[in-house]
């Protein structure tokens, strides 16, 4: 089951304005087409994006 209300710590959740994961993130993130990656620790997370809004937002742990 998939919760569509689910957002971010910072506020982020699907449907959320691109300037929104800019403002949250920083435009440092951003690949220039469509995603965001951040890594903290051996956390990543991935925010995706479709018509400059949120589409998809992935959390996974990095295994080494």
């Amino acid at each position: 089951d998939v919760d569509e209300d689910a957002q971010t710590p910072e506020g982020i959740r699907i449907g959320s304005a691109q300037a929104d994961v800019d403002a949250a993130y920083g435009a440092e993130n951003f690949d220039g087409d469509n995603t965001y990656t951040l890594t903290k620790g051996s956390g990543k997370l991935t925010i995706i994006l479709k018509d400059s809004a949120v589409k998809s937002i992935q959390y996974a742990i990095i295994a080494e």
